[in-house]
């Protein structure tokens, strides 16, 4: 290290709490078929129990104080970036699923079949199939806990989605593909949580694209302007020509849910179901807008924003969680298995950690354990911690005013 950066250089005052058991170290399977197998299949889970990973991978506390404490963020600061490298691959893989769904889809509407339609149909499948897969190891490795809102929302899109398109080879339904696009775009919306800031803009973006690359299989055809005109003694109808179609292709999709709150694209069609997607398009879009902006303009945002890095927080120790659990050997992992974890000092990270710690020092961690416990026989996870409790209990009346501020940003 740099004695030009040492000052400046801090650490967690948690050792080896990131580190794995060295003993269970795996090696590379070397060959044709290993390598095959690692290149068109995700990887699997290790067989191991909590015991033989690190201390971080050992807490199952989900509460918002626990990660709201600055050691416990810095800890999953330190092991996200290569669990995000891994996580960017399944990402890709989904964006490529959406686009060729897209894509597919416009193709055998107009029944325009190629062979570039034919590739893009395997490519589909096959990276549809890959994120099954992953999906199924997960159930098998959690079993219960799999059942969650977004992992069976995760399942569940691509499922639809490669349904939606071997349907489309017998017969063309607009509704299904309309719901089926916009969960897709949702689900795409869930897979940016993989970043710190999503931008307003981007996020926005996606909404619109969602809506419009979903309200093309609505509006195949537009339907004719019909008018009515009445006088003493008759009644005259009269139909005019055929109006174009404002979506006809994805940009001009993209501008009309743009403007939707300007123009009214209910004349365009007397389908129900349409008029509905209209609606709720108007509803969502609208709304969110609104309603985004204004958070901008008071202190909710700020709220929103401290609770939107708690639950970042949490979404990036499950994930890495499950990135550490695959069954990748541990030696590739050296690189980021250091026993410290040790940080470069940002003044507003410092500031925010220490106003943060200002706040937790009347809630010390060891009371998470005084809820029901006794007094001679104290478990936590099946682990007997009577020593560790007895150790910290007789430090609970200590003066935290004489507590160095080094020792005060953690706890």
């Amino acid at each position: 290290m740099r004695e030009d950066i040492l000052p400046n250089t801090y650490m967690v005052p948690l050792p080896n709490f990131t580190t794995h058991d060295a003993k269970i170290e795996g090696k590379s399977k070397k060959g044709i078929i290993p390598f095959l197998k690692k290149t068109f299949f995700p990887p699997g889970y290790k067989n191991f129990g909590d015991e033989k990973f690190s201390p971080f991978l050992q807490i199952k506390k989900n509460e918002e104080v626990f990660f709201s404490i600055p050691a416990i963020e810095a800890a999953i600061n330190s092991r996200w970036h290569q669990a995000m490298a891994y996580w960017i691959r399944p990402l890709c893989l989904y964006a490529i699923f959406l686009i060729l769904f897209a894509i597919i889809l416009q193709f055998y509407k107009v029944q325009d079949v190629t062979e570039f339609t034919q590739v893009g149909s395997g490519i589909f499948y096959y990276i549809g199939l890959y994120l099954l897969v992953n999906e199924f190891m997960q159930i098998r490795k959690y079993k219960v806990k799999y059942i969650t809102i977004f992992n069976l929302f995760d399942l569940s899109s691509i499922i639809l989605g490669m349904i939606a398109v071997s349907l489309d080879f017998v017969f063309f339904v607009p509704i299904i593909y309309t719901v089926v696009t916009l969960i897709l775009w949702i689900e795409m919306l869930l897979w940016l949580r993989l970043f710190s800031i999503t931008p307003f803009f981007t996020f926005m973006f996606i909404l619109i694209i969602g809506f419009a690359n979903s309200i093309i299989f609505l509006l195949v055809t537009p339907s004719n302007l019909t008018y009515t005109l009445e006088d003493k003694n008759a009644e005259y109808s009269f139909t005019g020509p055929i109006q174009d179609n404002p979506v006809d292709t994805i940009w001009n999709a993209i501008l009309s849910m743009y403007y939707l709150s300007t123009i009214n694209l209910n004349s365009y069609s007397d389908d129900s179901l349409f008029k509905l997607f209209i609606f709720v398009a108007n509803v969502v879009i609208v709304l969110v807008l609104f309603n985004m902006i204004i958070a901008l303009m008071n202190d909710t945002f700020k709220k929103a924003k401290n609770d939107g890095n708690i639950g970042l927080l949490m979404y990036r120790k499950e994930l890495i969680d499950d990135f550490e659990r695959l069954d990748i050997p541990f030696n590739k992992l050296q690189l980021h298995d250091s026993p410290y974890i040790c940080y470069l000092q940002d003044p507003n990270l410092m500031k925010k950690w220490m106003k943060k710690s200002q706040e937790l020092r009347k809630t010390k961690l060891y009371s998470w354990f005084k809820e029901s416990v006794d007094k001679e026989n104290i478990t936590y996870d099946g682990v007997d911690i009577t020593p560790w409790y007895k150790l910290i209990l007789s430090n609970e009346n200590q003066d935290s005013i004489s507590t160095p501020d080094h020792m005060t940003l953690w706890f």
